[in-house]
């Protein structure tokens, strides 16, 4: 085995590792989560039309229940949609504030942006579909069209209401975001699972290499100067390889993939400590030679040799 298989041998296996992340990667739906907000959009469009023209009466029933909204004009209402996460994990605690301003009872919600078909400007109204505050009806202070300079928040829609339209757009709006998130969920559940794989891979790989090294150092060692710098370089290459799998242990890692590791580590270290041990007990056998002899002469000409 000459110095480049070695490092052909860690160079291919690096390489093989690169190819398996690549291909994995090329699956990965960005093609569909990158679309999911502007396929929300033209869906919105047609639900928010089909909702004003089936379910105005119910909505115009809802609103006759408070006072302070009766005979009003809600031509100016600008409709939020909110839904609820399934890949962002709350980090609260009961001592402790929100983990984030979209958090609500140890769940994460968020606003989807629908400026493009409202616009930026602040309506008279907003209607919230979704989410921890679902089916309040906000009048927006600092509307010139409204007297309150403070915004007023009625719960239009309580649990007594028979308010199917309204629900109808938030089951909507938690389908479409819900059906992304799975997609989401799934990959990152393949992406762990993909990288137990390839730490597996990786460390069995390095421990087949030190084993065919082993197999063939006798054939290896010699005292040539092209000969002794690749037993340097074998030597540093271990320890290197070392350090990196301590580096590793000290992260957060599964128990199986840790006892590899360990088994891994402790494959080099053994196979670095008979490199080191045949190179020694060869300079020992031609020290002794040399003493026998009472020269110090002989030596280098024998190691010339090997």
């Amino acid at each position: 085995m000459a110095e480049i298989n070695i490092n052909k041998a860690l160079k291919e296996l690096n390489d093989e590792k690169n190819r398996l992340w690549e291909q994995f990667r090329s699956k990965r739906p960005d093609h569909l989560l990158e679309n999911k907000h502007e396929v929300f959009e033209w869906k919105f469009e047609e639900a928010i039309n089909d909702w004003w023209e089936n379910g105005e009466d119910e909505f115009n029933e809802l609103v006759e229940k408070h006072s302070g909204l009766k005979n009003k004009n809600f031509e100016n209402m600008r409709v939020r949609t909110y839904y609820w996460s399934k890949t962002h994990k709350c980090k609260c605690s009961e001592k402790l504030r929100p983990c984030c301003h979209t958090c609500h009872n140890g769940k994460i919600y968020f606003e989807e942006d629908l400026d493009n078909y409202y616009g930026i400007e602040l309506y008279q109204y907003d209607l919230v579909i979704g989410g921890p505050n679902h089916g309040n009806l906000i009048v927006n202070g600092g509307h010139p069209d409204n007297e309150n300079e403070d915004d007023i928040v009625y719960k239009l829609v309580t649990d007594n209401d028979n308010a199917i339209h309204i629900e109808t757009l938030k089951s909507f709006t938690y389908h479409h975001f819900d059906y992304f998130e799975d997609l989401e969920l799934k990959y990152q559940e393949d992406l762990d699972n993909f990288q137990i794989f390839i730490d597996n891979f990786y460390a069995n790989g390095i421990k087949n290499i030190y084993t065919i090294l082993r197999d063939n150092y006798l054939s290896i060692i010699g005292y040539s100067k092209k000969k002794r710098r690749l037993h340097n370089v074998l030597l540093n290459t271990s320890e290197r390889l070392i350090l990196q799998i301590e580096e590793r242990l000290q992260t957060t890692i599964n128990n199986k993939y840790r006892i590899t590791l360990i088994s891994v580590r402790e494959h080099i270290a053994e196979i670095k400590k008979y490199m080191e041990n045949v190179n020694q007990n060869i300079l020992n056998c031609v020290h002794r030679i040399e003493n026998n002899l009472n020269t110090s002469f002989v030596g280098r000409e024998i190691l010339s040799y090997l």
